[in-house]
């Protein structure tokens, strides 16, 4: 059984045919895997529990229902003006994906749209410098920080000028309440959180990027339940931070093996103040 999705025009799909080449000479990508005996799983945030695993069986009819009734998470978080990001030049994605995740949550929760500085995070972690890291990196600081706003700190600036203490009195207002760790690679994690709503940062190796994961758009009913006929059938909507002039507005579809992520977190509440 098919579905045709209601997918943008131009919108980019990347599978296991498409040419992808990274982008690391201009340093716009990022994202470091991470070392999971150096930081074991489970030893930085609560990992997502059994009871909230969504039966691969009800994937399926789950994805279509919110592309049907137009409630996914990139329909929301369009339709309340939530605006893509764009880390320009900086190795910062594993921030902006999280940021971005943050902002929808936000707005999800009823919270007046206010767009982050996620370089006030990523500067911080990486004292200013520009180096590339993981997803759990900028949950685990944002939950203890938050961020600062962007009309406080710019969106890409790494100075120390913005590092003040006017600037994270303001950043209380905005920290990361809830969050889970995901097992890497874990299709059950991650489609589970999708698609009740909860926003999760993925990084890949392959891309040496990390974006925002909003979506399950589903292609056609998967004949079994194993990964291959999960990934087959379905691909993640992502939200980029490269801008809205990437693929349709910074939307995209990563498909096939392309869309299991090396790591990845869930981005659940935010205390707004």
């Amino acid at each position: 059984m098919s579905y045709t999705p209601d997918l943008p025009n131009g919108i980019k799909i990347i599978d296991d045919r498409s040419r992808v080449v990274p982008k690391r000479e201009r340093g716009e990508l990022g994202f470091i895997g991470r070392d999971y005996y150096e930081q074991p799983f489970g030893s930085v945030a609560t990992p997502l529990s059994g009871s909230e695993l969504i039966p691969r069986e009800e994937w399926y009819d789950r994805a279509v229902d919110l592309q049907d009734k137009k409630t996914s998470l990139i329909h929301i978080s369009k339709n309340m003006g939530w605006k893509i990001k764009n880390q320009r030049s900086i190795p910062y994605c594993w921030v902006f994906g999280v940021t971005a995740a943050a902002e929808i949550c936000g707005i999800m929760q009823g919270h007046e749209y206010v767009k982050l500085s996620p370089s006030s995070v990523g500067a911080k972690v990486k004292n200013f410098k520009l180096k590339g890291g993981w997803g759990d990196q900028a949950a685990e600081y944002a939950a203890v920080h938050g961020w600062v706003p962007q009309d406080l700190w710019p969106e890409t600036a790494v100075k120390r000028q913005y590092d003040t203490g006017e600037n994270w009195k303001a950043a209380k207002r905005y920290v990361l309440k809830d969050w889970n760790e995901l097992r890497p690679r874990s299709l059950d994690d991650l489609y589970s959180c999708i698609l009740r709503g909860i926003p999760v940062p993925v990084g890949y190796n392959w891309w040496g990027h990390l974006v925002c994961g909003l979506d399950m758009i589903p292609f056609s009913k998967p004949r079994g339940l194993s990964d291959r006929d999960i990934i087959n059938s379905f691909g993640l909507g992502i939200a980029n931070s490269w801008g809205e002039g990437w693929s349709a507005g910074g939307y995209g579809i990563l498909r096939g093996s392309k869309q299991i992520p090396d790591g990845q977190v869930a981005i659940r509440c935010m205390t707004l103040l």
